[in-house]
């Protein structure tokens, strides 16, 4: 806003010297002056105009973006107890990769599900046997990868790029065995 002051400011300076300049050496104000009048006002209104355009389209494409972000979240049902994993962000979870049942000592994820997409109000169950913590990460539409951590019952969620070292250490540990899921297909 404030540059757009400044460039107000050096115009309107610029406009006055201009008109100054004229009626100092003695042109009258004729229709041929008074379009070249009209045509720098013209010009400054589409410049101004069209940087007002660009900042509010550059504002929106930042909402948007961030509406389109997944965020999977992890509930427990109310009558069984059992986990469940949601999406509850603004865009497609891709690529979910569920890991559960982390041997800490070998730093090795026993299990490790391919849980395809999420979409909508799509709901995947997770593994009843092992409830202690839960890994997942997916990526968005725009390849940016997430990951939702859930350890006795608090969950954690955020980019792959920004987590805690600790987010990050448990990523690279050893998994086991891909399983895919027979329960989801995938959506492509």
């Amino acid at each position: 806003m404030r540059k757009k002051v400044i460039y107000c400011g050096i115009f309107l300076i610029i406009f006055t010297v201009f008109h100054v300049l004229i009626n100092l050496n003695g042109y009258n104000l004729e229709s041929d002056i008074t379009s070249i009048y009209i045509n720098i006002i013209n010009a400054f209104a589409i410049i101004i105009l069209t940087l007002e355009v660009y900042d509010y389209n550059k504002k929106k494409d930042e909402i948007d973006f961030k509406s389109k972000t997944p965020l999977i979240s992890i509930i427990q049902e109310d009558y069984t107890g059992r986990y469940q994993i949601q999406n509850i962000g603004g865009g497609p979870a891709l690529n979910v990769r569920i890991l559960s049942d982390l041997d800490d000592t070998m730093k090795f994820w026993r299990k490790n599900i391919i849980a395809y997409d999420l979409f909508g109000s799509k709901i995947f169950n997770l593994d009843e046997i092992n409830k202690e913590q839960y890994l997942i990460t997916y990526n968005d539409i725009y390849n940016t990868n997430y990951y939702s951590y859930m350890k006795d019952n608090h969950l954690l969620f955020g980019s792959v790029n920004s987590s805690d070292e600790h987010i990050r250490k448990m990523l690279y540990y050893e998994k086991g065995t891909e399983i895919f899921c027979n329960i989801q297909v995938p959506s492509v």
